[in-house]
């Protein structure tokens, strides 16, 4: 996959994930066990607008060759986000704290993580 792909894909995603959360953050993490309180709501739309952001980051560098600096800043910053977020959904999973459907999300920042890792390799790569 090339980077402009992985940069539209992973924009999109985080977009309308975000959007989701904004708009109708209660039924969006329904399926996942999870009943929002107003606390809860406002912390979903914070979390929608993060999201919003990084898949704006990623739409508006889609062009830039992988060569540019900024593409090691993005994707650093997506690889450290993905592993964290990857750890602190798993123990939300075996404490009850959310249900088996997390196990997807967990599964998809895995592969986001993995592309990062291997888009910063390549970039090491060509460097040389």
């Amino acid at each position: 996959m090339k980077l402009t792909a992985y940069a539209i894909i992973n924009a999109i995603l985080c977009i309308g994930y975000g959007l989701s959360l904004l708009i109708f953050p209660a039924k969006f993490v329904e399926p996942y066990g999870i009943i929002l309180n107003d606390y809860g709501i406002l912390m979903a739309r914070g979390y929608g607008t993060i999201l919003c952001e990084v898949g704006i980051i990623f739409w508006f560098n889609r062009n830039i060759p992988g060569s540019e600096r900024i593409w090691r800043i993005i994707l650093s910053a997506s690889l450290f986000y993905n592993v964290v977020m990857t750890a602190v959904q798993i123990i939300a999973i075996t404490n009850g704290v959310v249900n088996s459907f997390t196990w997807t999300t967990v599964v998809f920042q895995t592969i986001v993580g993995a592309f990062c890792i291997y888009f910063l390799l390549v970039g090491r790569k060509n460097k040389k």
